[in-house]
């Protein structure tokens, strides 16, 4: 029976070719249909207005290119084929979703860890600088979280109940171990007329397992996806800031 209604589920499955046409970008239930094992398809559509709101706000405030918002189709029709995938997966043995010693079954199929279907994907578009498209594990999210470009940012803890994932406050944010970063995000961010914040997070574990070294950075996009690192202190750094800033504004 369960073989038969997944055929069922693959027959029914749709998926819009493009989700940006002129103005109108499709989103949620409009762009695709889910299979219903994983809950994947309230998650993905809530993630794909996460993606939107943020690139159509500076567009239309001029502070970006109109190639940004190209950027959307980019990212989520990505993320929607591979949810769909593994939703799919998890429709016709239920056992990769629900049963955490599952690992090899998972890793035989290409399923991932269900943690890591919403939480570990990764963009790979005009809005992310030199992405590093698979994660080092599928099955582990804290390890698939390491800073590296088109990955969510990392949380720790840097003060009582205060989380870096709190630090970006919906702005391009750059965190980095040496505070000469404030002054050049500072700098960047007067001359693109972004908003931009900095963190200094001195936490020597953190800065490890985001894979860079205390001179080193993450800029961190308004959605909380890193943008870009440099894993190693730079010269000029506002200049070199800025410049990767207008790439991913596409300006």
């Amino acid at each position: 029976m369960r073989v038969i209604a997944a055929k069922w589920w693959r027959a029914t499955l749709r998926m819009a070719e493009e989700f940006r046409a002129g103005r109108a970008f499709l989103a949620g239930d409009a762009a695709r249909s889910v299979s219903p094992l994983g809950a994947f398809g309230l998650n993905t559509g809530l993630a794909d207005a996460h993606n939107l709101a943020w690139k159509l706000a500076l567009v239309l405030a001029g502070q970006a290119g109109e190639g940004l918002l190209d950027t959307y189709h980019d990212e989520r029709h990505a993320v929607a084929q591979f949810v769909t995938r593994q939703a799919v997966l998890r429709w016709e043995n239920p056992r990769l979703h629900w049963d955490p010693a599952a690992v090899a079954e998972r890793a035989a199929v290409g399923a991932w860890n269900a943690p890591l279907v919403t939480m570990g994907y990764r963009y790979d578009s005009a809005a992310v600088i030199d992405a590093v498209v698979q994660p080092p594990s599928t099955e582990d999210l804290m390890v698939a979280l390491d800073g590296a470009p088109g990955s969510r940012l990392p949380h720790r803890w840097v003060s009582p109940g205060v989380s870096t994932l709190d630090l970006v406050r919906s702005r391009f944010t750059v965190f980095a171990g040496d505070p000469s970063w404030r002054e050049a995000a500072e700098k960047a961010a007067a001359r693109l007329d972004v908003p931009m914040g900095a963190a200094v997070v001195p936490d020597a574990d953190w800065l490890s397992a985001t894979g860079i070294e205390n001179g080193g950075a993450l800029l961190v996009r308004p959605d909380g996806f890193v943008a870009w690192r440099s894993p190693v202190a730079v010269a000029g750094a506002d200049a070199v800031l800025e410049s990767v800033m207008s790439r991913v504004l596409t300006r």
